[in-house]
């Protein structure tokens, strides 16, 4: 139908080249797993990078402008292409963290790192509702909500003497 349709089979079209890179992403995904080069948490992170892929096949080539499959123009698009993005990556990030800072409910319910994990929430929380926010608002709101999840995902990261605990049990 390819041929009858446009003349031809395969182009190397924007949008061919978009379908062909979310096969090749999760094929890689696929044979990351089965050959065991990531656990559980690799693979989490492998999809959540195809969902930038994703987004990029579907929407971001509409933006190049070129091609048979060119149509519906979307430049307005492109900032929140790019937020989606950082927003993924910002996921990608959090979930890579080590298993040493998932802490388990022992290890919380010390006074001081209750209050460590609460911070933490209200900044990371406090900036995706920002995020969210700016798509029907100010720009600088996206910049201050990515700025706020930056500062939650820093402070996660603090070491043993600071939070005052001793040593730290993985959920």
């Amino acid at each position: 139908w390819a041929d009858q349709s446009w003349g031809r089979f395969w182009g190397w079209d924007s949008k061919e080249n978009g379908a062909l890179m979310i096969v090749v992403w999760n094929a890689i995904m696929l044979h990351c797993r089965w050959g065991g080069f990531v656990k559980d948490r690799g693979l989490i992170c492998l999809a959540l990078f195809g969902n930038i892929v994703t987004a990029w096949s579907w929407f971001g080539v509409n933006m190049l402008g070129i091609g048979l499959h060119s149509y519906g123009f979307m430049d307005a698009a492109f900032h929140s292409l790019k937020w989606f993005a950082i927003g993924q990556v910002l996921l990608m990030i959090t979930a890579a963290q080590p298993l040493s800072h998932w802490l388990s409910a022992q290890h919380l319910a010390k006074e001081q790192n209750k209050l460590i994990g609460s911070i933490v929430a209200a900044l990371m929380g406090l900036g995706i509702i920002l995020h969210v926010v700016s798509f029907w608002g100010n720009g600088f709101l996206s910049y201050l909500g990515i700025a706020l999840v930056c500062a939650g995902l820093a402070l996660s990261y603090l070491p043993d003497n600071v939070t005052g605990s001793s040593a730290k049990k993985a959920a």
